[in-house]
């Protein structure tokens, strides 16, 4: 329910809607949450949701989870567990994926991305060196 209850959020450093999986821009999204998001607070990645809120679904549910767990076991470094969980959303499968704040920063799927604003940007030198420092302060 809680997650439902973000569904209308607007897009920002917290929360992202894509219409479809796309291995590079999902993952590019989840290592940039990981990078990014605050202590006691979480991001979430929605799939089937399109930009305008407007509800698409997505086929294979049950498959796509699975998917997106081993993408980011295997394809993140450091791994990312992220909550991977189905929502049925005007009886559509959506897929709703939840970062927390992870300690292992930096995380990288190539380069390292980080959140600004509704966007996940490459992390330049200077984000890249916060994301060092602020991880063994």
């Amino acid at each position: 329910e809680a997650l439902k209850s973000r569904l209308n959020d607007v897009e920002d450093s917290l929360t992202e809607r894509k219409a479809s999986y796309s291995f590079n821009e999902a993952i590019k999204t989840i290592v940039a949450f990981a990078n990014s998001v605050p202590e006691n607070r979480s991001a979430v990645l929605f799939i089937g949701i399109d930009d305008n809120g407007n509800v698409n679904g997505v086929e294979g549910a049950d498959k796509l989870q699975q998917k997106i767990m081993t993408d980011c076991a295997n394809k993140v470094y450091p791994p990312i567990y992220p909550t991977v969980v189905a929502l049925n959303i005007d009886e559509k499968s959506v897929i709703a994926v939840e970062i927390t704040n992870c300690p292992k920063k930096p995380y990288f799927s190539g380069p390292a991305y980080i959140r600004r604003g509704s966007e996940s940007i490459k992390a330049n030198e200077e984000a890249y060196n916060d994301l060092i420092m602020n991880n063994y302060d």
